[in-house]
């Protein structure tokens, strides 16, 4: 699935492709993901500041989110980026959860824009009505990108994820 050059909302966006997880290929970028403490925590995964992420353990999270969604790794001209994953597929409500990350040396450049961009396409290709999705309120960048793409906010939890709010977006597909 690719996402060329193109505008949302009149802004460009990078030229990014979504593909299947190809093991050898994608475990680099997956596991810098996985160790960066930083972006775990504003991803609110409950990361341990110690632990140690081996080609295994990364081979486990993906086989998890796979069987329980999409999973996707976003490539650029650049080789693999980061990834982006619909989770908790609610197919009679025709509804999931988005998740993405993008490695640091990719971020800034409309990456995550265009991944997420191509990630709501790809849900409404499978069916789906509405994606949702939720962001730590501090986290500015995520909710301009969100909010950029057409989502709206519909609702917050307060004090959710270690003292943080947490800002749920959904975006209608149909």
């Amino acid at each position: 699935m690719e996402h060329s050059n193109r505008s949302v909302d009149g802004q460009s966006i990078s030229s990014i492709r979504l593909r299947a997880f190809g093991a050898e290929h994608d475990l680099q970028v997956l596991r810098e993901i996985r160790r960066d403490y930083a972006l775990q925590d504003i991803l609110m995964a409950y990361p341990e500041e110690s632990r140690d992420v081996s080609d295994d353990d990364v081979l486990a999270w993906v086989s998890r989110k796979e069987r329980d969604g999409v999973f996707l790794v976003v490539v650029t001209e650049r080789g693999p980026a980061g990834f982006v994953q619909l989770s908790n597929v609610h197919r009679k409500g025709e509804y999931a959860w988005f998740g993405i990350a993008i490695a640091a040396s990719s971020r800034g450049r409309g990456v995550g824009r265009a991944a997420l961009a191509g990630l709501i396409d790809h849900g409404g290709t499978v069916g789906l009505r509405k994606i949702i999705g939720d962001v730590r309120a501090d986290n500015s960048a995520s909710r301009a990108m969100c909010e950029g793409l057409g989502f709206e906010k519909a609702g917050t939890y307060r004090s959710h994820y270690r003292g943080h709010d947490v800002i749920i977006y959904e975006k209608h597909l149909r």
